[in-house]
């Protein structure tokens, strides 16, 4: 079953920030910096979701990220060139926790100024 992170919610309000413990307590130092960029988007700040990865905890090779679409910031018909703007890349992730999972999308700015 997929579910994305933005609908997920906890019955009770969450005041721990589930985050930053999740990092110091277990999964700091067996990360690679691009792991733990990739979950951070995932996640982002849904700390119901970050509660449940601490509790149950997950596999990094179910950790996927793929890009979803790509468009310039400001597209005018006809018209590709240096005042289109940024390119905005769109990515979507998924990890799996417990039996479920859990999606979400993100946006990657990247400045097109120096491919003219």
């Amino acid at each position: 079953m997929e579910i994305n992170v933005k609908d997920y919610q906890s019955k009770r309000e969450i005041k721990r920030d589930y985050r930053k413990t999740f990092w110091k307590d277990r999964y700091n130092d067996r990360a690679s910096d691009e792991e733990k960029e990739n979950l951070n988007n995932i996640l982002g700040y849904n700390q119901a979701l970050w509660k449940l990865a601490h509790q149950r905890g997950f596999n990094w090779e179910t950790i996927k990220v793929e890009s979803v679409d790509s468009k310039f910031e400001n597209e005018r018909p006809g018209y590709v060139g240096r005042m289109s703007g940024d390119l905005l890349v769109n990515y979507k992730g998924s990890v799996v926790i417990g039996n479920d999972t859990y999606f979400n999308i993100w946006s990657s700015r990247i400045d097109t100024n120096g491919f003219w």
